[in-house]
């Protein structure tokens, strides 16, 4: 949402320039003024802001577009970056629903895998590739690389969520709603001691922080405060031998270990290798996420998303977050918890 008059009409200039609506000379600021029937003072915050993307230049000779920010030719081709190596190939539901919607609006995918820690070392390669746009599968990465694409005027949007500070049009679950619900139910059950497991695809380790963030806030919502059993960061998320490490070095293991996905037996399986939680009293408590629409409901907004963007590079982002149904079981019992 636009917060202010000037920001809103920065928006709309920043679009115009993007469709090549100043290729011929960029208006004055005593003219804009005129045109939106404000200030020139207020004109001249505009300038600032888009001085400072170099989306024009101004000097003493006036002001001009940066030609070098010129206007994207419509391609309808959208380039898909996978961060995780061969997850495409596997062709999860997500990614058959986002061909299936491409197809239907009349868009082709260019189809890239590529590792999060190189994606920002080819800034021309972004530029010159010809599509409309990107959407990131699962991934991660850093600031600078966020603001080369919105400098550049590249639409993008990624699949998971990303730090607000990024400025990134994201979508995903709703975990901070997915953990309200869990916790509260074993609280009631009697349990106090939470730890929650988080496997990570290739490069998401910020997607992980913020995850696991929202899981300690919601534990501190029922006054659960453990520095020890929240500390951990792993060196290697994919390991959960190393997240078994951690467990069995601790004072006091969990009673409950939270863990989202298909099955737990790898993680049981780590554990046990120690030989040190015989007789040791914990459950393993599954998530399992009901399939039903649950991943076309990512792929649509994604789409619906990438699709706003694309016509308007420089709207302000939205970090979108899908309620989504869960379900939980012990391992040890096949009980339902909720």
């Amino acid at each position: 949402m636009i917060s202010s008059k000037h920001e809103a009409i920065t928006e709309e200039l920043r679009t115009r320039i993007a469709t090549g609506d100043y290729a011929a000379g960029f208006p004055s600021v005593r003219s804009l003024a005129n045109d939106y029937g404000v200030s020139s003072r207020t004109i001249g915050k505009c300038f600032k802001t888009l001085a400072a993307t170099q989306a024009i230049i101004t000097g003493p000779g006036g002001t001009m577009v940066n030609q070098q920010r010129r206007a994207r030719g419509k391609t309808n081709v959208v380039g898909v970056v996978s961060c995780n190596p061969g997850y495409l190939q596997q062709m999860p539901p997500l990614w058959q629903r986002l061909l299936e919607l491409m197809r239907r609006d009349g868009y082709s995918p260019m189809v890239m895998n590529s590792p999060d820690e190189q994606l920002a070392s080819n800034r021309k390669f972004w530029i010159d590739n010809p599509v409309d746009g990107y959407i990131f599968i699962f991934g991660s990465f850093n600031h600078n690389f966020v603001q080369q694409l919105r400098d550049d005027g590249i639409p993008f949007v990624v699949a998971n969520r990303m730090p607000g500070r990024f400025g990134v049009n994201s979508v995903d679950w709703d975990h901070r709603r997915d953990f309200a619900a869990v916790v509260e139910k074993l609280v009631a059950a009697g349990y106090r001691r939470i730890a929650f497991f988080h496997y990570l695809y290739h490069g998401m380790d910020e997607h992980h922080r913020l995850i696991m963030d929202d899981f300690i806030a919601e534990k501190h919502e029922f006054q659960l405060r453990d520095p020890e059993l929240d500390s951990f960061v792993p060196e290697n998320p994919f390991d959960p031998a190393e997240y078994a490490d951690f467990l069995v070095s601790l004072k006091e293991f969990p009673e409950v270990i939270l863990k989202i996905g298909e099955h737990g037996y790898d993680l049981v399986e780590a554990l046990e290798k120690h030989g040190k939680i015989a007789g040791r009293d914990y459950r393993l408590l599954l998530g399992q996420l009901d399939k039903s629409n649950s991943d076309a409901k990512i792929a649509d907004s994604l789409w619906k998303r990438f699709r706003f963007i694309a016509r308007q590079p420089y709207a302000k982002p939205r970090a979108i977050k899908i309620k989504r149904r869960m379900a939980y079981r012990f391992m040890d019992s096949n009980s339902r918890l909720m």
